[in-house]
């Protein structure tokens, strides 16, 4: 008698990769209008612009926008910490920068600034 053989298959099972961690963020900064200028009276917003960096001494401006939008979203932020400022604009120039916001971008943040006065 010959011994029995038996014949066997081995499958092996990988499991799906998992999703790709997220190399880039976005943060989304609102702000509200002044209707103040630095002088106390009535002003006219002409804009804003947004500025981005890693301390109040490197702030940059990022980006400038119209008068009607309270909102703007920053893509491609590396992780990590930035802070962010909106100054205000009016027929006469730049208002001043108030105290950045400081923001750690895990995948989508809201941040809320303050916006100062605008020059009279």
């Amino acid at each position: 008698n010959k011994p029995l053989v038996l014949a066997s298959s081995v499958q092996t099972i990988v499991p799906a990769p998992p999703p790709p961690i997220a190399t880039t963020y976005t943060a989304t900064i609102n702000w509200t209008a002044p209707q103040l200028d630095v002088s106390g009276n009535q002003t006219t917003v002409t804009g804003f612009n947004i500025y981005e960096g890693a301390t109040p001494a490197t702030l940059a401006k990022i980006a400038s926008v119209g008068p009607t939008l309270t909102s703007y979203t920053v893509t491609n932020l590396a992780a990590g910490t930035d802070l962010f400022a909106v100054t205000a604009l009016n027929a006469q120039g730049e208002g001043q920068l108030v105290s950045p916001v400081l923001g750690v971008p895990e995948s989508v943040l809201a941040l809320s600034v303050i916006v100062g006065a605008v020059v009279p």
